[in-house]
């Protein structure tokens, strides 16, 4: 796990969202390859293993048990690339299950931050992508700027990613996985769709409404 990706994690317990922080026992170069995440609301703690931030332990041993994705071809990386629109490194890209075969291809090709959630089989060390194992997706709101989800993924999951796009960031998956709520969907073919997520409609204020007093002159 990339250093700087620390920053941009959250607590999965249901209270209000604080950073978390971190300790670490053995880094190698930018990453974190043992240590651990400890949220300052609730107490969890939450092991870095191998590399990887490791919030369910039960995540970590269903992905490994599952054979590895295949490396993705060069037009297949940049579809993803060009469905999400990451025409500029800035920001976090998070790519689920067996999408992650693309994500050191994407990461060489634009040199942008890539995050793998929960990817199959055996995941080497270090490297320029960080590994992430979890029933939901522990970002902070509106961190990611865009996802990529892949065949299979859990509806809950599905869900968890909309809240951690930036309003106006994209999300991509296959035709078998429904359009998350909260994304307005932007293109359909026979291999998927990508939509984006909706801005936060603004909330107003309820005004109290009262009968106001007559002045009678004198």
């Amino acid at each position: 796990m990339i250093v700087d990706l620390a920053d941009a994690l959250r607590c999965i317990r249901p209270h209000e969202p604080a950073a978390l922080i971190t300790s670490v026992d053995r880094l190698a170069g930018r990453q974190i390859v043992t240590g651990s995440l400890g949220c300052p609301v609730c107490d969890a703690r939450y092991p870095v293993v191998e590399g990887a931030a490791v919030f369910d332990m039960a995540w970590l041993d269903r992905s490994r048990a599952a054979p590895p994705a295949p490396a993705a071809g060069e037009a297949a990386v940049i579809r993803v690339g060009a469905l999400l629109d990451l025409t500029d490194p800035a920001g976090w890209v998070l790519l689920e299950g067996g999408i992650s075969g693309a994500g050191a291809a994407l990461h060489a090709l634009l040199d942008t931050a890539v995050v793998l959630l929960n990817p199959p089989g055996a995941v080497p060390v270090g490297g320029d992508v960080s590994v992430i194992y979890a029933p939901v997706v522990p970002f902070s709101p509106g961190l990611l700027r865009a996802a990529a989800l892949s065949q299979g993924v859990d509806p809950g999951l599905a869900d968890s990613v909309v809240p951690a796009l930036r309003a106006g960031g994209r999300i991509m998956g296959p035709v078998s996985v429904s359009v998350p709520s909260g994304v307005a969907e932007l293109a359909r073919d026979a291999l998927g769709w990508v939509g984006t997520r909706r801005a936060a409609e603004p909330t107003s204020v309820p005004v109290s409404l009262s009968r106001g007093r007559r002045h009678h002159s004198a």
